[in-house]
């Protein structure tokens, strides 16, 4: 495995730098709300006319903006218009202008997927592997022949990032996975030295990535105060407090999973990941005499009255409740919202999982919603997909990193 510094990526950066917050703004709007006239963008962003329209026009030219389809070659604000540059005219973000490479490290697969810059998913793959051979070199190797495969011949790939089930600092370096047995891996270090084509990289944990998605309005919208949470072979996520992701000293806030409980009388403290987990889980079935091997077979046992699914789930359910009653004295949050593989099974038991969370508050503490957030194999690939474009669309960033052959092709001028 490489271990050349992370650094090592900003030097092959061609970059290019937004003139002003309200190219930014612009960017940033269409992407949310899809496509937009300049007359709408104005009143929307409380603009005049005359300020947003050179910005537009750059962007055009560049070949970052293009005028929105119509069937009928009229505008959808005025149909009487034609499409010929008028003011009614409505202007949407070019998918094709660059691509994004998400990838999805999990314990026994690895999921990538190849999309444009509205989100249209373009290609997807997923490979399993051996949880007992999945060790950092391995899962490397077959991450970078996989994104090799996806991307060859496609000179428009202006980032990659890649979401790990572990604790990942700010700098890319993994430095831990409990659930693989990994510890101070140079994960970007690696795919800088793979893919120096590939303007920007990316390695963060898989509930930090999740929870700033959602913070950038993947889904439904969230609270000022809002606990993210991903749940699947370990739980974790991110903070929103008064509507901003808290990432902390070096981009650790948001290991939850990582808090201590004890839910029998007389058992050690275990982290809530070691009890919340979909192998925490599966083992403590099996050591009660349950046969399952996934999760939708424990909720058949527990379906068909399997005493010791049933011991297994409850212990299960309290772990959450008290967890959830931790971040609550802590936070006070308005809203807890659940996703990821295991929020399955809160979805199963979130009756008796949150009259438990309420028993535990104490006095005057006002219980938290939740909303349980469905998730596929997707929302990993593409919430990471979506935070590389709000970094090509930010001007708080230092830069808006594209590719050289993207910069030769759309920007000659």
């Amino acid at each position: 495995m490489s271990t050349v510094h992370s650094r090592s990526c900003m030097k092959r950066r061609h970059v290019l730098k937004l003139r002003n917050q309200t190219e930014s703004q612009i960017l940033q709007a269409l992407a949310k709300a899809g496509p937009c006239s300049r007359a709408e963008l104005a009143r929307g962003l409380g603009l005049t006319r005359s300020t947003l329209g050179p910005p537009s026009v750059r962007f055009l030219d560049m070949g970052l903006l293009r005028p929105a389809a119509s069937d009928s070659g009229a505008t959808q604000e005025n149909p009487s218009e034609t499409r010929s540059g008028r003011p009614g005219e409505k202007l949407e973000i070019a998918g094709d202008f660059c691509h994004f490479v998400g990838v999805d490290i999990s314990v026994g697969s690895i999921r990538a997927g190849v999309f444009d810059l509205q989100m249209n998913a373009l290609q997807s793959k997923e490979i399993s592997l051996d949880p007992q051979q999945q060790t950092p070199d391995h899962t490397i190797r077959t991450l970078i022949d996989q994104v090799s495969n996806l991307i060859k011949g496609d000179d428009k790939v202006a980032g990659l990032a890649v979401s790990v089930p572990g604790v990942v600092a700010d700098t890319g370096s993994v430095l831990r996975v409990p659930p693989l047995g990994w510890q101070d891996v140079p994960f970007r270090a690696a795919l800088c030295s793979a893919f120096p084509q590939i303007a920007e990289i990316k390695v963060a944990n898989d509930a930090s990535l999740f929870a700033q998605a959602q913070s950038l309005g993947m889904g439904p919208s969230l609270n000022p105060n809002t606990v993210v949470l991903w749940m699947d072979a370990g739980i974790g996520g991110g903070l929103v407090v008064d509507g901003n992701l808290v990432g902390g000293r070096i981009g650790l806030a948001g290991e939850i999973g990582h808090m201590f409980i004890s839910i029998r009388q007389g058992d050690d403290l275990q982290r809530l990941e070691d009890i919340a987990g979909s192998w925490a889980l599966l083992s403590r079935n099996a050591a009660l005499g349950g046969t399952s091997l996934n999760i939708p077979e424990l909720l058949q046992e527990h379906a068909d009255g399997s005493l010791g699914s049933h011991q297994a789930i409850q212990e299960w359910s309290r772990a959450i409740a008290e967890g959830m009653s931790n971040l609550t004295s802590i936070l006070d949050p308005e809203l807890m919202l659940f996703s990821g593989p295991m929020a399955t099974v809160l979805q199963h038991f979130k009756k008796q999982t949150f009259e438990a969370y309420t028993e535990l508050l104490h006095y005057g503490t006002a219980p938290a919603n939740w909303r349980i957030l469905p998730s596929d194999t997707t929302t990993l690939t593409r919430s990471a997909a979506l935070i590389l474009r709000h970094h090509l669309f930010s001007v708080t960033q230092e830069h808006m990193p594209v590719s050289r052959p993207l910069l030769e092709r759309n920007l000659a001028t």
